[in-house]
């Protein structure tokens, strides 16, 4: 009991590597742990910082999922004052608007029938962003139905690994985020490209 604590942070960071790759087939000994423990380590040591980048209106995007035979285009439009900073408006051709904090943290989403507000503002992405990275706060999600719900969110940043995309194959940064300890949603952010590709 006197050494539980300090041997389950000490495997923390050898059990993060099947936290952050479900399909990662757990190892059958210690030298399989051992060899991709070191691969982590060589790619996390290969890892650049990234940094914040400019949100400037007019740039755009385009996202496709699978429950959508085309693309949607979303596109920085504007800035407006938001309490006592100033946030910066997204719009996407489907009707959905998203209000983001001047380091895109996310304050709220509505379409024409409804809305979700988080507050603080939701933190998927902290900056500058690095490998190893890891943030947890409170936050409540109320929708206009009236419903709330108190949460604790937590993003890790577990990988710095390349995706391909119809556009073609970028480096990006996997962030990890669950809500009161359930994994939420996998995002890869691309620097090259300044979004989040998947």
């Amino acid at each position: 009991p006197g050494t539980r604590r300090a041997q389950i942070r000490q495997w923390l960071p050898q059990a993060n590597l099947y936290y952050a790759d479900r399909v990662r087939p757990l190892p059958t000994n210690i030298g399989e742990l051992q060899k991709a423990s070191a691969e982590r380590a060589s790619r996390m040591a290969l890892a650049p910082i990234a940094t914040q980048p400019p949100f400037d209106t007019g740039f755009w995007y385009q996202s496709r999922s699978a429950s959508r035979p085309t693309p949607v285009t979303y596109r920085y439009d504007r800035t407006k004052p938001c309490g006592t900073a100033t946030c910066l408006i997204v719009e996407s051709d489907s009707g959905e608007v998203g209000v983001y904090t001047s380091d895109f943290a996310l304050v709220e989403v509505r379409n024409s029938n409804s809305w979700i507000r988080f507050s603080p503002s939701l933190r998927m992405i902290r900056w500058p962003l690095r490998v190893g990275d890891t943030w947890s706060e409170p936050v409540t999600i109320e929708r206009s139905t009236g419903q709330k719900i108190r949460n604790t969110m937590k993003a890790d940043v577990v990988a710095y690994e390349s995706i391909s995309v119809p556009a073609g194959t970028f480096p990006t940064f996997k962030i990890v985020v669950s809500l009161n300890g359930i994994r939420f949603r996998e995002l890869w952010y691309a620097p090259e490209t300044q979004t989040f590709l998947r």
